[in-house]
């Protein structure tokens, strides 16, 4: 039974993993803004770092100069 639901775990992962579309770095910085907007106070007005591996990004992560952070991943 644990076999069978291992298989059906990865087989679902993969087919995921196949759907999954690149992320701008414009339409990142608008999840983040949006989710800042929605969960805190006052305008979002913060930096942008992408991180990578092997040339493809992974994830964009959108730090405020005065705190917080926004991690927004790079596929969809």
């Amino acid at each position: 039974m644990k076999k069978l639901l291992l298989t059906l775990a990865l087989t679902i992962a993969a087919a995921t993993a196949l759907f999954a579309g690149p992320v701008t770095v414009e339409k990142a910085q608008l999840v983040a803004e949006n989710f800042w907007t929605l969960n805190s106070i006052g305008k979002w007005t913060g930096m942008v770092n992408r991180t990578e591996s092997l040339g493809l990004t992974d994830m964009f992560l959108f730090a405020k100069p005065d705190g917080g952070y926004v991690i927004v991943a790079a596929d969809d």
